[in-house]
């Protein structure tokens, strides 16, 4: 193969220490200071390629060699122009590619850890071992060590810019790529226990807080969500919640992801909990805030930081309950009934085969809401009272609906051969006739009102 200078490089046959001949691109580019410096890339080995043309071919799959365009030299100036196309700081993105929130994380972290110690390095001065190096240095104002879960963040954040320049065709690499960093999180998140829930939402906090607090671990809202609950988003006729959008730091957006716009079945406590606390608050009406700020005068929601901060956290830490945040009640929220092989939560399907293993629907708006009946009752210490079953007196049972099951045809019905299998669905169905004269399991569980 000879030596044919193109635009792009020319190619180049070398021989390795361990005697194979590979291939080599080779070509030149400007530096930052005007001067041209070589380049160059293994394609592969000489055996794959019979011509030049099949080298340059190669060579231009792999974009080697094309000029670059005239743009940014600096991460600095990069960072800027990401900035400006990519990352807006108006309160809604253009684009809509990213949340507030999102941009909002983007722009602290350049301006704290990437500019001061990145800005002022050309584009292809950046090396992966100097960033990995970096990374694991990095410290709070405090003195202890940054998390790995924001090293991840910056490090990702980083290969996002190089994208934007690769794309922009400023450069053609992207040294982030080759840069380690986990994320794996520190400690393992906290959840309550039916005690120390019971102890917090019954016996410390007032009724604001406690409306918060029983409505964000009933439902499992994250803190935006709950933030931007409205009167009109609860159906109290179908006792259902609809979350329609989420407030951060007062910036009204979307909800996170598509199933957290599906609605949320509420249990009776929870609506008489909300009925109350509507009669107290100055701020009623459908399009009025469920938690308005007296100080905004309803035209904001409360701070739900500063709510945690100053009134929740405190009494926490009195009766020797750690919470770290809203997303603790978040975390808490299926540990109540996950606790026992016999709670609600507890069943678990078989791998057998001729198990039905579909019989517990937790995106069912029924079983949700049994599922919230077994957590008010395990919070206030009742026994459970709102759930019978055709069975051993104590025992709590799935809710589970008129859904049909079939084998080979034939309806399904568990039987006693059936319970070694899942002790919990025996004696679980009542057959039922069907105006297509088919048998069906059906819900046996019967609901006590308050007077029974």
């Amino acid at each position: 193969m000879r030596k044919r200078h193109t635009s792009t490089g020319f190619p180049s046959v070398v021989k390795r220490k361990n005697g194979k001949k590979v291939v080599i691109w080779r070509w030149y580019e400007k530096g930052q200071d005007g001067k041209s410096r070589e380049r160059w890339k293994t394609l592969g080995l000489a055996s794959r390629f019979k011509s030049d043309a099949a080298a340059q071919q190669e060579a231009e799959r792999l974009s080697l060699g094309r000029p670059i365009e005239e743009g940014p030299r600096t991460l600095k100036e990069l960072i800027d122009h990401w900035l400006d196309k990519e990352c807006p700081a108006t309160d809604e993105d253009p684009n809509e590619r990213r949340a507030f929130s999102t941009r909002d994380n983007y722009r602290g972290y350049i301006r704290k850890w990437v500019k001061p110690r990145w800005g002022d390095q050309a584009l292809d001065q950046v090396k992966a071992v100097a960033v990995e190096s970096w990374l694991s240095s990095l410290r709070k104002d405090d003195g202890t060590a940054l998390a790995d879960g924001s090293k991840k963040k910056i490090r990702d954040l980083m290969h996002l810019l190089y994208e934007h320049a690769i794309r922009y065709e400023w450069t053609d690499r992207n040294p982030i790529t080759s840069v380690r960093q986990s994320g794996v999180r520190q400690a393992t998140p906290i959840r309550l226990s039916v005690d120390q829930l019971s102890q917090l939402i019954y016996g410390e906090l007032k009724q604001r807080e406690r409306v918060m607090v029983l409505l964000d671990f009933g439902t499992g809202l994250r803190r935006g969500e709950l933030s931007g609950v409205r009167w009109e988003d609860i159906c109290f006729d179908d006792k259902v919640l609809i979350p329609k959008r989420s407030i951060v730091k007062q910036r009204i957006g979307k909800v996170k992801t598509e199933a957290s716009k599906k609605s949320i079945p509420l249990d009776d406590v929870l609506i008489e909990e909300l009925l109350a606390w509507r009669r107290e608050t100055p701020y009623a009406q459908d399009s009025d805030y469920v938690f308005a700020s007296t100080k905004m005068r309803g035209k904001q929601p409360y701070w739900m930081s500063r709510i945690m901060q100053h009134h929740i956290k405190p009494v926490a830490a009195k009766t020797g309950i750690e919470i770290k945040g809203w997303h603790t009640l978040r975390h808490s929220y299926p540990t109540p009934i996950s606790c026992s092989p016999r709670t609600l939560g507890g069943v678990r399907p078989c791998s057998r085969s001729d198990t039905p293993h579909r019989l517990w629907p937790y995106s069912q708006p029924g079983a949700q809401r049994c599922k919230q009946w077994r957590i008010s009752d395990l919070l206030k210490g009742q026994q459970d009272s709102r759930l019978r079953g055709r069975g051993r007196s104590g025992r709590a049972y799935c809710l589970i609906p008129s859904w049909r099951f079939c084998v080979s045809g034939l309806p399904y019905l568990p039987t006693s051969s059936s319970k070694s299998l899942w002790p919990p669905l025996t004696n679980c169905f009542r057959p039922r006739k069907t105006a297509a004269r088919k048998w069906s399991p059906d819900l046996v569980f019967s609901r006590n009102s308050p007077g029974e």
